[in-house]
């Protein structure tokens, strides 16, 4: 791969798709081989964040802090296909009910994912700061710059074929810049919130958002029962069945998806560099100091 490149997103074909340091030049890899297939120079500014849906890869990039830009390009050859600039975009992009999301100001942009063409804008109530879907579902999530209460910001489940609100919670702490990572899974929406020298991942139920209450006597400072605890810059995927948690400096666990307990280490920190998680045709692959690691996931999470 190339040096410090920066995985965006994997793709059904086998293949991942990562971008130079400072976003300006993203390249397609197999990811069997390491061979590189196509690469796409997107001229200005940095990609922030990407999605794969309908042989097409959709891209957020900060052009400019006063224009955004929404790439569509080419899943095979990442030819550029089309670009619109915005007055403001959401970090965050996502694929639901077989549509392109896209957060712009204080509107939910629905996209079709072949042609580009609009084909709804929800209105919410506040600026959106991020977006994140299951692709195996109608389900969006997203949350809000406010209104802020007792320093929570809004997070919001939405039914992508309506547009319609369906539960709505208070995440992140607005002071440290609200939620910094939404990863859905199974049943719900996994939430990275910085809380200052640490953060954690915690588990919200769709039937409400709602998260886990632990059992009487359980040690809240330890992982389970919907939390997971670790550095400000914790993620996470979903992937094969599992909750892949990156914690930063090298260290990848395998979780249950539902819970949160850890099942397995992939990765004991020995190899340093934030990781990046993909799926690529299903399976998990992380990427540490520009190394790409394909996961076998039983030998992970046993």
């Amino acid at each position: 791969m190339p040096p410090h490149s920066h995985a965006l997103v994997g793709s059904s074909d086998g293949s991942l798709i990562v971008s130079s340091p400072n976003g300006k030049t993203v390249t397609r890899i197999d990811a069997a081989t390491g061979q590189v297939l196509s690469t796409q120079d997107l001229g200005r500014g940095g990609a922030l964040s990407a999605v794969e849906i309908d042989r097409s890869v959709w891209i957020v990039q900060q052009a400019r802090p006063d224009a955004p830009r929404l790439l569509q390009l080419d899943a095979r050859t990442l030819a550029i296909r089309r670009v619109r600039e915005y007055d403001s975009v959401a970090e965050g992009i996502a694929a639901a009910d077989g549509h392109v999301w896209l957060g712009t100001g204080h509107i939910l942009t629905e996209i079709d994912p072949v042609s580009g063409r609009t084909i709804d804008r929800f209105p919410l109530l506040g600026g959106i700061n991020l977006v994140a879907g299951d692709a195996d579902s109608s389900l969006v999530f997203v949350t809000l710059e406010g209104p802020v209460r007792k320093d929570r910001s809004p997070l919001l489940e939405i039914d992508g074929s309506t547009g319609d609100v369906l539960a709505s919670a208070r995440a992140g702490y607005a002071d440290l810049g609200g939620v910094s990572h939404l990863v859905p899974a199974p049943n719900g929406v996994w939430v990275g919130e910085p809380t200052g020298m640490m953060g954690t991942l915690g588990f919200y139920a769709t039937d409400g958002l709602m998260g886990l209450v632990p059992p009487r006597g359980f040690d809240e400072g330890k992982d389970g029962h919907g939390v997971i605890h670790g550095a400000n810059s914790i993620t996470g995927a979903y992937a094969a069945g599992y909750l892949w948690v990156a914690y930063g400096e090298g260290t990848v666990t395998c979780a249950d998806a539902r819970t949160g307990r850890k099942l397995g280490t992939l990765t004991d920190g020995s190899i340093s560099g934030s990781a990046d998680i993909v799926t690529v045709s299903g399976r998990p692959m992380t990427v540490i100091d520009s190394t790409l690691f394909v996961i076998d996931e039983q030998l992970a999470c046993s």
